[in-house]
């Protein structure tokens, strides 16, 4: 059954979840991690406790105002109300030379080695919008919608055609899109995966890039993509909703009562009714909609309809698609097609 977390008088704005530790975000611009803390991930100082099992709040020097924060495997990465991005973790090694400290005291000294735990400014001469991260890397949406990247490569996951350690943030070129001269779009939606991720145009156009070895890029082979590409096929011309990546699928909703999956299907989570891997968009045609919302866990999906309902599938190997011990529901190892799990959640019900 779910257990109630964390009590505030400030009501909660943004949630995020890595591999193994969370973060929330409050109105009064606070930040709080809970989870295993092993790499600095939790941003709680130099701790040897292996986890923190209740939502601590992180010491920002200055008491910078978080509104977004983004969780990889071992990184934790905010945004701040005036745009600047704050990070902490072990991928902090990997930005030598980009990092800041947040203490005005400390500026300007000679760097040395990032502590994984202490939270750094990263240098970016705009403003940024939006912080979204992978299992090892980390994509920016800036506030005049260009892409930076920065963190590993070694699969192509930040769009580049060269691979290796990005140390410094950097723009991501989406060719495809700035072939439309004259048309006002702009990337509008970003969401990563393991090694993977994507975004969404300000007109519903979907780009893929990095990693394929199940076929996640949604572009019709198993190669890896070096630099982003738009993804057609059954999905061309359509206005794509809501994007989501998991471990190593992705998922969309469309604007026509449409829900479509591809990439892993390892554990049932792409919903088509067999375990097999997809490499280009296919749509989930067990459930009707239209839905709202999708999103990917590693190797478990949830999609949420107009009504309210919500709908799961993939693994349940750890009752990950149950809300409860329900007998037989928690006893099936994985669902390959979508299960009704709650109605009228927008209304506080459930079933």
């Amino acid at each position: 059954m779910p257990l109630e977390l964390f009590t505030s008088e400030a009501p909660v704005e943004a949630l995020a979840c890595g591999s193994e530790h969370c973060a929330l975000v409050l109105s009064s611009g606070e930040v709080y991690t809970w989870g295993r803390s092993t790499g600095g991930r939790l941003g709680l100082g130099e701790t040897r406790t292996p986890k923190v099992e209740a939502p601590t709040r992180v010491n920002l020097i200055g008491h910078e105002r978080i509104r977004g924060v983004a969780c990889g495997n071992t990184a934790t990465v905010c945004v701040t109300e005036r745009g600047q991005v704050i990070s902490w973790g072990r991928d902090n090694a990997k930005l030598r030379g980009s990092l800041e400290s947040l203490d005005p005291s400390e500026r300007g000294a000679p760097y040395q080695t990032a502590l994984p735990w202490k939270p750094y400014y990263v240098r970016i001469p705009v403003r940024v919008r939006s912080v979204h991260c992978g299992w090892e890397f980390t994509v920016a949406l800036t506030e005049n919608s260009s892409l930076l990247g920065w963190g590993e490569n070694n699969k192509g996951q930040l769009g580049f055609e060269t691979t290796g350690p990005v140390r410094r943030p950097t723009t991501i070129q989406v060719a495809d899109l700035n072939e439309y001269e004259g048309d006002d779009r702009h990337v509008a939606t970003v969401s990563c995966g393991a090694s993977h991720a994507c975004v969404v145009d300000s007109e519903g156009s979907l780009y893929s890039w990095g990693d394929n070895e199940f076929g996640q890029a949604g572009q019709g082979h198993w190669d890896p993509i070096a630099v982003p590409g738009r993804v057609l096929g059954e999905i061309e011309g359509l206005r794509v909703r809501g994007v989501a990546c998991g471990l190593h699928t992705l998922a969309i909703a469309g604007p026509d009562a449409s829900l479509y999956t591809w990439g892993s299907g390892t554990r049932g989570q792409l919903g088509h009714g067999t375990e097999s891997d997809v490499n280009a968009p296919r749509r989930v045609a067990s459930v009707p909609g239209p839905f709202a919302e999708v999103h990917c866990g590693e190797y478990h999906s949830l999609a949420v309809d107009s009504r309210g309902n919500a709908y799961t599938w993939g693994s349940n190997i750890f009752g990950e698609l149950t809300r409860g011990s329900r007998g037989s529901l928690r006893k099936v190892a994985c669902y390959t097609e979508p299960q009704l799990r709650g109605r009228n959640l927008a209304e506080g019900s459930e079933s």
